[in-house]
């Protein structure tokens, strides 16, 4: 049994509340690999970098923590072919393990050959505050053909994960979750452009929205949170743009009961701000928003208290602000009116079935903001 380090969440089957101090049995967060008591090396891998986290860094108890590793170049991860260590020619013998060889799932999001680069989501299985965690990036095994990338990197919890990296060719173009559950979107623009744009973003790619004259927007599935009244989460970046108040940067709606449904808004009339709507009700951040700059925004609910946090902090000021409640889900829109629409950048946009506690919000962001701090990767060594 493993304690669920969030506010809360809702079991989809029982539709009961799971509160912080419940247990749960959760999915294995290891595929496997030479796990024990003893200390050991991950069998097959000939090398291995450490990758540590100083317990100062780590500012809660959570498990299954997505820790972005973001590695621009590094020639020992080039392939053999490129004067590197690494066997296959998609990476697929990169693999991240603790010191007793048990395997952690990953996302990976990009791999470069001739480079070493390698960005993706690693999932640690517990992370606990004040104390310093080391897991190793292994290498160099001619054994492997498949690729280990996996859905599982995001715990049952998250519903849908949008990192918005996609290439966009075409109207009504895939949108990928990589979530266990794909709710996968698709590009919805009525001018039948090819858009939203494809751009450099905060981590990766991100996806530029333009006004709402041309409607970029995605499409996605009703009914991801069967009820956003119990507990929700919604993590993003945004850069959002010009001076229109509502715009809609995800809209969850459930064709049931419009009173559950969420959202999460950019406005940028009069002092600009984010908002958050969820069972009927509005807050809003204090301070103010830079139009054209990244922020790391995340609301949650645990089905009395709305929480509004930016750039990993507790921002939320009070009620008011959009009233509409969303009639369409969507990522850049969520309502009928194109008045709602985005203007802006989005990354990295996910969804959970549960109340995310603080310290999720927080290291999600030091960790994202700017991993090369946030972490310490040594130097290459051999068994």
């Amino acid at each position: 049994m493993t304690t669920i380090n969030n506010r809360g969440g809702i079991d989809m089957t029982t539709v009961n509340k799971i509160y912080a101090d419940d247990t749960i049995d959760l999915p294995a967060t290891s595929s496997g690999g030479g796990g024990g008591e003893e200390e050991s090396w991950l069998s097959g891998y000939t090398y291995r970098k450490a990758i540590t986290i100083s317990g100062s860094n780590i500012t809660g108890d959570v498990s299954n923590f997505p820790v972005l590793v973001r590695i621009a170049s590094d020639n020992d991860l080039r392939t053999t072919a490129n004067s590197g260590h690494v066997e296959n020619g998609s990476g697929y013998d990169i693999a991240f393990a603790d010191a007793y060889g048990n395997t952690y799932y990953y996302d990976r999001l990009v791999y470069a050959a001739a480079t070493g680069q390698w960005y993706g989501y690693v999932s640690v299985p517990t992370l606990s505050s004040g104390t310093t965690n080391t897991f190793y990036l292994y290498y160099g095994n001619s054994g492997i053909s498949t690729d280990p990338s996996s859905s599982y990197a995001w715990d049952e919890y998250y519903m849908a994960v949008w990192h918005l990296h996609d290439t966009v060719s075409t109207a009504m173009h895939a949108i990928t979750d990589s979530s266990r559950y794909r709710n996968d979107g698709t590009v919805h623009n009525q001018n039948s452009a090819c858009s939203p744009t494809r751009t450099t973003g905060k981590i990766y790619y991100c996806y530029d929205f333009s006004t709402a004259s041309t409607r970029d927007c995605i499409d996605i599935p009703d009914n991801i949170i069967y009820r956003c009244d119990e507990c929700i989460s919604i993590e993003m970046w945004i850069s959002a743009d010009g001076t229109d108040a509502n715009m809609r940067a995800l809209a969850l709606n459930n064709d049931i009961n419009t009173n559950v449904d969420a959202a999460v808004f950019a406005d940028m009339a009069g002092t600009p701000n984010m908002q958050f709507r969820v069972d009927g009700t509005t807050i809003y951040t204090s301070g103010s928003i830079t139009a054209s700059s990244w922020y790391h925004i995340c609301a949650s609910y645990d089905g009395t208290n709305r929480y509004l946090y930016v750039n990993g902090s507790d921002t939320t000021e009070g009620t008011g602000g959009a009233t509409a409640n969303a009639n369409y889900s969507g990522i850049g829109w969520g309502h009928a009116d194109t008045s709602y629409t985005l203007d802006g950048r989005l990354e990295e946009v996910r969804v959970s079935r549960c109340c995310r506690c603080p310290a999720w919000f927080e290291m999600s962001y030091n960790n994202q903001n700017s991993p090369a701090t946030w972490y310490n990767i040594g130097s290459e060594t051999t068994e």
